[in-house]
């Protein structure tokens, strides 16, 4: 905090004594930066203000300097504003933010680049959706967790499985639950064992402390399915493997 702080001071004096355009993006930075950390601190009105100041600079620089250079930095400190504001249980402002985060995300995977821009894109429809799901808008929901699923398939097929297939099950995971709280369980079962079966092969081949918990929690959540339909025997069976997994984290 103390360092953040001392670069901000630094370079608030350096935008306005030597050169607006060339220092004021570097204030934006480190305000995000500061607001991050007072997020994780719990600080939120310490980091909602240095957020807005950041937005502020980005959106002028978007309109007055370079569109495509900055409105992805406008986009981004939408989505973390957003972030806070669900945080803080301010979701019609979330929501907003989200939308507007979105909308130029989408636009620079369009113009831009797709490769480059179109994992932001997923990103905010998983987090919107999120948001979509907690005030009970469902349909709204599926909709931009499935355009996230699309994304993230393309990236997992053409640029890298590993890097990739995470995001995969977990918006898979995302959209079996919408699926189980509205009652559609046969196609939440299909994509928490779509997701299991991903989630186990990363634990196995990239990383077991990173995975395994994941793995624990999808077979837990494969439990309370067919707990759900009665199939009691099923149940049973990803119960006693998530309690047996869980155990062998905890002793490590």
């Amino acid at each position: 905090e103390k360092l953040y702080e001392e670069a901000l001071k630094m370079r608030r004096r350096l935008a306005k004594e030597v050169s607006r355009d060339a220092y004021e993006s570097d204030v934006a930075d480190t305000c995000n930066n500061l607001a991050v950390l007072y997020c994780k601190t719990n600080r939120f009105d310490d980091a909602e203000k240095l957020y807005k100041e950041a937005l502020s600079i980005y959106r002028r620089l978007a309109e007055e300097v370079s569109r495509d250079a900055y409105e992805s930095d406008v986009a981004d400190t939408c989505n973390n504003i957003a972030g806070l504001y669900c945080k803080t249980n301010r979701l019609a402002d979330a929501e907003k933010l989200y939308e507007e985060a979105l909308k130029m995300r989408r636009r620079l995977a369009k113009e831009v680049s797709r490769d480059a821009y179109e994992p932001k894109v997923a990103n905010t429809c998983n987090n919107l959706a999120v948001l979509y799901s907690d005030t009970n808008r469902f349909d709204d929901a599926e909709k931009l967790y499935k355009e996230a699923l699309l994304i993230c398939r393309r990236l997992a097929e053409e640029v890298s499985r590993d890097a990739y297939e995470p995001y995969v099950a977990d918006t898979c995971n995302n959209l079996a639950a919408l699926y189980y709280n509205t009652n559609r369980l046969a196609d939440a079962e299909k994509l928490y064992k779509e997701a299991l079966k991903m989630r186990r092969r990363l634990a196995e081949e990239v990383s077991r402390d990173a995975y395994e918990p994941k793995v624990a929690k999808l077979l837990n959540n494969l439990g309370l399915l067919f707990k759900a339909t009665n199939c009691n025997d099923e149940a049973e069976k990803y119960f006693a493997e998530a309690k047996s997994l869980t155990e062998k984290i905890q002793k490590r």
